[in-house]
């Protein structure tokens, strides 16, 4: 065969060998946005936590041989990670020939089956798994052959679900080549035992339209490459040697966290970002240069930061940085340990409703302002989108302007009359019911008007408000059987009717 000149490049660039912890973390990144299933759907690729019973494997079994000749290993991963290893039953009737297309030096066979064992163990951003991977020395087995891997790209169409999948290695300090032909030795043996005939060979592109094995199809001698398999599926190309038991030391946590563990840093000023995936969703904020963040999921190019905050990767402002050590984790510092109102704020700021003032501080005795609790309130209900606005809508915090749109627009706010809102006073226990109450008419909830037990009831102006929330049992009184209409409301106790206005949802 004729080599390209991509082959010549990477015979001069041949170096010596690297370490096994940058090659691994070389072939991380090849795969970095990889979906082998690609099953059409815009799901949100989220890390996959390591399966409980095998997190703590530092044992791995691995088998010796030879196959027609070449050094065989198999070295099957454990399930528990259907990303990795989805243990579906499968009868296979196809072969795909892939190239890993990573031509960095260390990228073998044997890096490849770490690489995927520590997928398999630790939880992954990403759906990649197939069988076999071949380089110029040996041939390393991940999948057993009576099970799919995600490699095809086509779904849960034949190429992912009826088709042993083969990475030919293209590391630069290897010998393609000699690569190519361990392939046919291989492929060779799989038609003959799995019962596969010639025509049912296939190319990576056969099935998702990718060019790969892409070497292969530049070079244009595909049909002399299935002639080659064919040759030795009729030499009988077997495992020349019964596969000897070995149980090697290979602990995948060595270097790496438990947890996928992915940081976005920002290399330029004003990113967007959004509330969701996609140009289409809203700019909450804007990313500074030098931002840091811990990748929560990932989804169609797009990195979750934070609840409702997602940033656009492009690498000429966006840096990912991969297996960033894990922070030791230190007792909570803050300032509502051991309150009534630990519970409720713990659980709103769990779910991006309420958030603290930074360095722990939560300030719950401070009371809320009428702004601050719209905007509780449309986080809570995750209102849509409003531009129903008050003309002392300025005099707010601008990160509190969105909140107070949205219940405007929504009815759940309505002002003092003459277009003001007064969003900087302190919001009063009445004005918290009333808020409380239209939010749950608008979803739908209407309570019942119950006769009040407190004693200032004469003080309170919009009484059904209370009378309804009352019989929800999302209000009660302050002690002494009052009321206290117009007592001021503190974080906590917002959090607290939060709480109690999420859980009359529920029911």
């Amino acid at each position: 065969h004729d080599e390209t000149e991509e082959l010549n490049k990477m015979q001069d660039a041949k170096k010596g060998q690297v370490a096994e912890k940058e090659a691994i973390s070389n072939i991380e990144k090849a795969f970095e946005s990889v979906d082998g299933r690609n099953d059409g759907s815009d799901r949100q690729m989220k890390p996959v936590a390591k399966p409980r019973g095998i997190q703590y494997s530092a044992q791995s079994t691995k088998k010796y041989g030879t196959l027609a000749g070449v050094p065989f290993v198999e070295w099957i991963v454990p399930a528990g990670n259907p990303d990795i290893r989805p243990a579906n039953p499968m009868k296979a009737r196809y072969i795909t020939i892939h190239e890993t297309a990573n031509t960095a030096a260390g990228a073998n066979a044997e890096n490849h089956a770490k690489y995927l064992y520590k997928q398999a163990t630790e939880g992954t951003f990403r759906t990649a798994s197939w069988h076999f991977t071949v380089d110029d020395k040996q041939i390393y087995q991940h999948l057993p052959t009576n099970e799919n891997g995600w490699h095809a790209g086509d779904g849960d169409g034949s190429g992912n679900r009826e088709s042993i999948g083969i990475e030919i290695a293209v590391n630069q300090d290897g010998d393609y080549n000699k690569a190519l032909e361990n392939a046919k030795r291989l492929a060779g043996y799989l038609m003959n035992k799995e019962g596969i005939g010639a025509d049912h060979i296939y190319k990576h592109q056969q099935w998702s339209g990718k060019k790969c094995p892409d070497i292969l199809i530049s070079r244009g001698n595909w049909a002399g490459f299935v002639q080659g398999i064919q040759w030795y599926a009729n030499i009988n190309a077997q495992i020349d040697t019964p596969l000897q038991d070995k149980n090697d030391s290979f602990n995948p946590n060595e270097n790496n966290p438990a947890e996928p563990s992915m940081e976005l840093v920002v290399n330029g000023s004003g990113i967007n970002v959004r509330s969701d995936a996609g140009i289409e969703h809203r700019v909450v904020r804007k990313a500074s240069n030098g931002d840091r963040y811990k990748v929560l999921a990932v989804k169609n190019g797009w990195y979750k930061v934070g609840n409702g905050e997602w940033i656009f990767y492009d690498p000429s402002w966006i840096k990912i940085n991969y297996n960033v050590p894990k922070e030791e984790v230190q007792k909570p510092k803050d300032d509502i340990t051991g309150g009534w109102f630990e519970g409720h704020i713990r659980k709103l700021n769990s779910l991006g409703i309420m958030q603290g003032e930074g360095n722990g501080v939560f300030a719950p005795y401070r009371n809320v302002t009428r702004a601050e609790f719209a905007k509780l309130i449309s986080n809570a209900l995750k209102l849509p989108e409003g531009n129903k606005s008050f003309v002392d809508i300025n005099e707010a915090h601008p990160s509190l302007h969105d909140g107070i749109k949205r219940c405007a627009s929504a009815g759940i706010i309505n002002g003092r009359g003459e277009g003001i809102f007064d969003p900087n006073s302190p919001i009063t226990r009445e004005e918290v019911s009333i808020m409380i109450d239209k939010a749950l008419r608008y979803k739908g909830i209407t309570g019942e008007l119950v006769a009040l037990p407190f004693t200032d009831k004469h003080l309170i102006t919009y009484k059904e408000s209370v009378q309804r929330l009352y019989s929800l049992k999302v209000v009660n009184g302050i002690g002494n059987n009052e009321f206290d209409p117009r007592g001021t409301t503190t974080r906590g106790q917002a959090a607290a009717f939060i709480v109690k206005m999420l859980d009359s949802m529920q029911k």
